[in-house]
């Protein structure tokens, strides 16, 4: 999980990149998130670094990616920001204007202030630090995909084999015996002709 590629710090210095390999439950992505909410994992300034937007301050320009209706008005460090008000006004319009954006958000975080993480990869996390609340929503497309297919590979077995007996009862019967032949045999109920 570590990224030595373009980081420019000391030699030794290593900066962990977590982004889209980290293996985890929701019960555990949850603990870091109330353990990060709650400043039990980082030090106080660590944190207010991580919930900060200094950096977006210098955006003017928003072209692509995520529309502000997910919640995608400001990135901070490693996670995103919330404007409801920009949210309702502009919704799914992309790309959409920053200046009409922050006006309608303001200079302070606007209330109420929610950090989370737009669910990229699966896992959304979220800390509401207005009310105090957090919440982690895991969505396994991967469980939800292999239960249909092997919903699909088991009614596909049945069904094939059915239709492929009334396929060789319909094409593969025997022929029939000619009325012009000059073979003697026995008819249906087993009489000779």
């Amino acid at each position: 999980i570590w990224n030595f590629l373009g980081f420019q710090g000391e030699p030794g210095d290593q900066l962990p990149d977590v982004s889209g390999g980290m293996v985890m439950t929701g019960r555990q992505l949850g603990k870091v998130t109330q353990a990060v909410q709650f400043g039990q994992l980082l030090p106080a300034v660590w944190l207010q670094r991580f919930l900060s937007d200094d950096d977006a301050n210098s955006v003017t320009r928003h072209e692509g990616g995520s529309a502000l209706s997910c919640g995608t008005w400001r990135y901070t460090q490693g996670h995103w920001m919330s404007c409801d008000a920009a949210a309702e006004k502009l919704g799914d319009l992309n790309p959409w204007p920053v200046e009409e954006a922050n006006a309608l958000c303001g200079e302070d975080p606007p209330t109420p202030k929610i950090h989370h993480s737009v669910g990229m990869f699966g896992a959304y996390a979220w800390m509401d630090l207005t009310t105090g609340c957090y919440g982690v929503f895991m969505h396994q497309w991967d469980v939800r995909l292999m239960s249909q297919l092997e919903l699909a590979f088991g009614l596909c077995w049945p069904i094939g084999a059915v239709v492929g007996i009334l396929f060789a009862m319909l094409c593969c019967r025997p022929p029939e015996a000619d009325a012009g032949s000059s073979v003697e045999g026995e008819g249906l109920l087993g009489d000779k002709t």
